[in-house]
């Protein structure tokens, strides 16, 4: 039945998307990737995936200072200049 089918993380994403929602957590996903062409022990590991629908969403951790604008959408700002 209906029940047996699997979904990728992409088809969870797009289903979060067109329910409203502004980005989904995955826990214990172990991905390869397309056709497996990332396959390595690391990836072999279960890992949290987070997807955020709107850059705006993500903040660049790199030479961070912990400020954040609202206005500004440029997410490589840091400290001295684009990172």
């Amino acid at each position: 039945g209906d029940n047996d089918k699997l979904l990728s993380t992409n088809d969870l994403a797009r289903w979060a998307r067109k329910q409203g929602h502004e980005g989904i957590i995955f826990h214990n996903v172990i991905d390869h990737g397309p056709s497996s062409m990332f396959r390595s022990e690391e990836a072999a590991q279960p890992h949290s995936v987070y997807v955020a629908f709107d850059p705006h969403q993500i903040k660049s951790a790199i030479a961070n200072r912990g400020t954040y604008d609202i206005k500004n959408p440029n997410i490589t700002k840091a400290q001295g200049g684009i990172v």
